[in-house]
């Protein structure tokens, strides 16, 4: 299995992960690197914000632990808001080390990386423009339980949290520690119980430290030495240019390093990755033993066989290092969620308007309304009381440069019937051909419609109706959106069926994400089979556990469902509901619009 996962993420994320998967609790990360010694931090980093995006990790901060006084890394912050930003999160909370005790010299990736805010569109530029990291620390384990750390530099800012007195909030809200160490371990020859040195644990002044911090730490610490034989960046040097931070980090330390190579260890990737996805296929946790320090500078580290420290633990891969290095470089050469992003304004409309417009609002004031919040489209629906004003609203619309992309409809089984519509659906083919108004009718069903049928059945009675009312809508102009509302026909695969079984009508798909919660086990299925037919895609919030109607951002599935839609082609509109009773749809829309700006797919 793994070496496919080089090709395709999905077999890593979405068929390892499923949405079940995802819509479990995600781990609270706090990132900690010395980013700028080594690309692989930078690696990391895209590893970071790829595990968020698919919903495995919730990303509280990322901090750099490394002295950024004058002489020596004072854009480590800058390179972690370029990257931050690049991935569509440029508002994650930065924390630098205010100390000069333990950190690298000034490197040469991360000032190209920071200085460049033009390409990359970051804030902070130095460190003076970022928080102490023991602020963010502290802050974060006040608020937030259940905190895992990552450490993939210097673990400074622990031995400073337990200096400081946090010893007692760290055992309370840290969940565990992961530090990527010991890197010699990660080579079977080398044997657990010889004293070695260490650059995470001891290089630039960290040996003073190192004792004393394994000695006090109260909480579970896991060691990951693993990355010695398992390199990459290859294919993300191959497929990128500069416009990747990430690429460019690795192009620039690689030259200096060793122009000739074209890939790093992956110690960081490994280690970040052990810790969002815990034991299981590719890792597993060893209990035995613990991590020693002595005082000497040449070798002062061992791991422990014969020592017992339940809080210690230490990483152990369960893959190949091919298999391994194929994950890892399969999650560095995932672009961001949207590479394109943000989207701009006019690939959203507005939906669920009319119906939810709780001031009662003229179709001129509904129509400015909509106007100021920057739409200059909106889907029709209506109410039988709406329909006196209708055709006025259609062509106010259209004088005010406001294209109504859709209107909608709705078929009972006791009065809708290829016979003819209930009254209300006739009026409004009425007004369609009074106005000759031409765009997209949506339509869907009453479960009683399909009442006591079997699949066959449903699909007979379907085709029948929809032939039936297709050819009315076809006639006038208008293109059918079946549009899925639950119950058999709100598969959208019994969709795509009915479409195949009428290939001389215009009949596309509208889904939604609201009517979607019992799909999402098999929403890559779905959204392949109807991409096809895709018109439009409504989107709203989305946990899988509900609520139905949820504002954008307030989810933690939207975001992941609208890219894999737009990673396999789709170039259609989002709809952005208003679908909230007894509150001014205004406030709905904004507060939705407000969350995509949070996702990042607004402009």
């Amino acid at each position: 299995m793994f070496p496919l996962l080089r090709f395709s993420y999905c077999f890593v994320l979405i068929a390892i992960f499923s949405f079940a998967g995802i819509a479990q609790a995600k781990i609270k990360v706090i990132f900690d690197t010395d980013i700028g010694s080594d690309c692989d931090d930078a690696g990391a980093l895209a590893v970071l914000h790829k595990l968020a995006d698919d919903g495995l990790i919730e990303i509280l901060a990322t901090i750099h632990s490394s002295r950024t006084d004058t002489s020596h890394n004072r854009y480590g912050a800058g390179a972690l808001d370029a990257i931050n930003t690049y991935y569509g999160r440029p508002d994650i909370r930065i924390g630098v080390s205010r100390e000069t005790d333990v950190g690298d010299g000034e490197v040469q990736y991360v000032r190209e990386v920071a200085l460049d805010q033009k390409r990359y569109g970051h804030d902070i530029l130095t460190a003076d423009q970022a928080e102490d990291m023991i602020d963010v620390y502290v802050d974060l384990m006040r608020t937030h339980d259940d905190i895992v750390i990552v450490t993939v530099g210097h673990p400074i800012a622990l031995w400073h949290l337990l200096d400081r007195g946090h010893g007692p909030l760290i055992e309370e809200k840290v969940k565990s520690w992961f530090a990527m160490g010991m890197a010699v371990l990660g080579s079977p020859e080398n044997s657990l119980d010889y004293w070695y040195r260490d650059w995470n644990f001891g290089a630039n002044g960290m040996r003073d430290f190192v004792g004393e911090l394994l000695e006090k730490w109260p909480a579970p610490f896991y060691l990951s030495p693993a990355g010695n034989d398992i390199e990459t960046g290859n294919e993300l040097l191959a497929k990128y240019d500069e416009i990747n931070p990430v690429r460019r980090s690795y192009r620039v330390w690689l030259d200096w390093f060793n122009p000739e190579k074209n890939e790093r260890n992956s110690w960081d990737q490994i280690a970040l990755i052990a810790a969002a996805v815990g034991e299981g296929e590719w890792f597993s946790f060893d209990s035995s033993g613990a991590m020693e320090y002595r005082d000497d500078e040449q070798s002062f580290l061992r791991w422990n066989l014969n020592a017992a420290n339940p809080l210690h633990h230490r990483v152990i891969l369960n893959t190949t290092p091919e298999e391994m290095r194929a994950i890892v470089e399969e999650y560095m050469v995932r672009p961001p969620l949207f590479s394109d992003a943000p989207l701009p304004m006019d690939r959203y409309f507005a939906w669920c308007v009319v119906p939810f417009d709780e001031p009662q609002r003229s179709p001129e004031a509904r129509i400015e309304m909509l106007k100021g919040l920057g739409f200059d489209t909106y889907a029709y629906d209506w109410r039988v009381k709406d329909l006196e004003d209708t055709a006025r609203e259609l062509q106010l619309a259209k004088e005010a440069g406001v294209n109504v992309n859709s209107v909608w409809m709705w078929f009972d089984g006791r009065y809708d019937t290829v016979e003819g519509l209930n009254e209300p659906n006739e009026r409004l083919f009425q007004i369609v051909e009074e106005t000759g108004y031409t765009g997209e009718l949506w339509i869907s069903f009453n479960d009683n419609f399909f009442a006591d049928l079997d699949e066959g059945q449903s699909l007979k009675k379907s085709v029948e109706f929809l032939d039936y009312v297709a050819g009315r809508a076809n006639d006038l102009g208008l293109k059918l959106g079946l549009y899925n509302h639950g119950g058999w026909f709100g598969d959208p695969r019994n969709q795509v069926r009915i479409i195949e079984a009428l290939p001389e009508r215009e009949i596309g798909i509208v889904y939604n994400f609201h009517h979607a919660h019992d799909q999402l086990a098999d929403y890559k299925e779905i959204a392949e089979a109807m991409l096809p037919h895709l018109y439009a895609v409504n989107i709203n919030g989305m946990r899988s556990e509900g609520p139905k109607i949820l504002t954008l951002g307030e989810g933690y599935l939207e975001r992941k469902m609208m890219n894999i839609l737009l990673e396999m082609g789709y170039e259609g509109e989002f709809g952005v509901l208003g679908h909230v009773h007894g509150v001014d749809v205004e406030g709905i829309l904004t507060a939705n619009l407000q969350g995509l700006r949070n996702l990042g797919l607004l402009k």
